[in-house]
């Protein structure tokens, strides 16, 4: 079995403790000018349509525009109308990329439909003992939490947050479980009973 190699980030070389502003101009030199080989036979398949892309890198701009055969960029300027425009709003997110560091990110849509990115960050941690149970539900009864963290306790990974249910459960009583269980079972069988009658009625 060959094994695959990896290819070299385009980005290796870069300093991450470099002054923001020089950083975030390499990192843009980089992606306008290293990032794209026209000759690799994958950019023939990928871009079969003209694709306009804007980069803002924390302040420092500038444009690709991909076409099936050629391929150009400009600085400092946005191309009107394009398919993409890529913000990176954070430089330490960047010097965390180029450390080697992996940030966990989410993807969803803003209220426009537009897609975005996000890095997701720890907030805290809760240390609980053994014996609570769901921690998540016993967290959530902590009165100033709902302010930190809006909707934690009605999330799907949880029943909503109750301490009594909504009508009193009457327990049953030692004996009482064969009956309960054969008035179920009669009312099923009458139940089934009707529905054949109906189904045959219809038949007919």
């Amino acid at each position: 079995m060959v094994e695959t190699k990896e290819s070299p980030s385009i980005f290796a070389d870069i300093d991450s403790e470099l002054p923001e502003e020089q950083l975030s101009k390499l990192f843009l030199e980089t992606i306008l000018e290293k990032s794209v080989d026209v000759s690799n036979p994958i950019y023939k398949y990928s871009f079969k349509e003209t694709y306009k892309v804007n980069l803002d890198i924390c302040g420092q701009t500038g444009y690709q525009l991909y076409e099936p055969t050629n391929y150009s960029y400009k600085y400092g300027e946005f191309l009107e109308d394009p398919d993409f425009k890529i913000v990176y709003k954070d430089i330490e997110f960047i010097r965390e990329r180029l450390r080697g560091d992996r940030s966990r990110t989410a993807m969803g849509r803003d209220s426009k439909y537009i897609l975005q990115i996000c890095r997701k960050e720890d907030l805290f941690t809760a240390h609980t003992k053994a014996k609570v149970g769901n921690a998540q539900l016993f967290l959530v009864r902590i009165p100033f939490f709902k302010d930190i963290v809006e909707n934690f306790g009605a999330s799907q990974q949880t029943l909503p947050l109750r301490d009594e249910p909504d009508t009193p459960i009457e327990p049953v009583e030692e004996g009482e479980i064969a009956s309960l269980m054969k008035e179920m079972l009669i009312e099923t069988r009458i139940c089934l009973k009707n529905n054949i009658k109906r189904i045959s009625k219809g038949n007919q």
